[in-house]
């Protein structure tokens, strides 16, 4: 279980990366058919039901992974590895700044194509209220600069009741959208704070009375919902996030099958590269699939998740081996590399 791989990769946490980043392509590929209303009602209602349960869980899950890949990389003897820290939180602002220009630029470009458009004044206020599906990258700044400031890794583990009970407060206070920014940092701080409780606790990884008490938890709330109460209290969406997080991470962290799935390692590998293109492409293929004549609801959605990932990750592929793309996935290889070369100049 959690077999470690070279360069202190872990495979089962490139696959649960892998399997997270496929729900955020899945949820934004149904986000996009039901905002533009492309399809009935029948097809928005299951569309609906598959996006409510992903979007349960998928970015608390993905804000623990971030919390315990940011232990994992940058936390050393109760220490924070300041050189290897700074170089990635520039390199998480350079992207995150890149890619909402990017953004703006084609929704400007094609607003015909686009369910939201954007003025001036969005690209104004950028580093207050991020724009679109980019929010993630921003709010993972603030999340590496908490961390740091209050050592969050060194938390004894009674202590992430503190986060928890502010993520509870902050989800029932239905925070305007103003707000959202501010909700957004309070609600997936408590997520990212368990994920640094856990890399220094792997031992829960493993414990079996974790993993029932949150199969328990969750079974009384999935048949309430199958009953039809679906009119949630906004802090059951954290206790069902927290439960679906947790289960998932134990069972890849146990389960060969899933910790070592080659495909979803693959995806977890490059998921960075992933997140940051695959908006593009699904909505780009929104628009393009039925032109070539595909027009049923599911199999679109299916097509156009498949196709999505496909091209995000041959680019991915590519610009490994590419180096002149660090400039838009890996800044952080051309920081090193700007370092190195200074150094070397200073010896001659």
């Amino acid at each position: 279980m959690g077999r470690i791989e070279g360069k202190g990769r872990e495979a089962w946490l490139d696959s649960l990366k892998g399997f997270a980043i496929l729900l955020v392509i899945l949820g934004h590929v149904l986000s996009g058919y039901l905002d533009a209303w492309t399809f009935g009602y029948d097809a928005v209602y299951s569309f609906y039901y598959v996006r409510t349960w992903i979007y349960y869980f998928h970015m608390p899950l993905f804000f623990l992974i971030s919390g315990f890949t940011f232990t994992l990389a940058y936390w050393r003897d109760g220490k924070l590895v300041r050189g290897r820290y700074v170089r990635q939180l520039l390199s998480l602002f350079y992207l995150y700044v890149l890619y909402a220009l990017i953004l703006w630029c084609v929704k400007q470009a094609v607003p015909e194509l686009v369910n939201e458009t954007y003025d001036i004044k969005d690209l104004q206020r950028m580093l207050v209220e991020p724009l679109g599906n980019f929010w993630y990258l921003y709010v993972l700044i603030w999340m590496y600069l908490l961390g740091a400031l209050t050592r969050t890794p060194s938390w004894p583990a009674y202590w992430l009741l503190l986060p928890g009970a502010l993520a509870v407060m902050a989800a029932d206070l239905h925070l305007d959208w103003t707000m959202l920014t501010l909700y957004r940092v309070i609600y997936h701080f408590a997520f990212f704070a368990l994920g640094c409780a856990l890399c220094r606790n792997r031992k829960y990884l493993s414990e079996p009375h974790l993993m029932g008490a949150a199969v328990m938890f969750l079974a009384p709330v999935l048949l309430l919902f199958i009953w039809g109460v679906r009119n949630w209290f906004a802090n059951w969406h954290f206790l069902i996030g927290l439960a679906i997080s947790m289960i998932l991470v134990q069972l890849f962290y146990r389960w060969s099958l899933l910790g070592e799935n080659r495909f979803l390692r693959l995806c977890g590998r490059y998921c960075l590269e992933i997140y940051l293109l695959h908006t593009f492409f699904t909505a780009g293929f929104r628009n393009l699939l039925p032109l070539l004549g595909l027009k049923m609801p599911w199999p679109s959605v299916w097509m156009n998740f498949l196709l999505s990932t496909g091209l995000c990750l041959g680019i991915a592929l590519l610009a490994e081996k590419v180096r002149a793309l660090d400039v838009l996935f890996r800044p952080a290889r051309v920081l090193e590399r700007i370092k190195t070369h200074l150094k070397q100049k200073r010896g001659l």
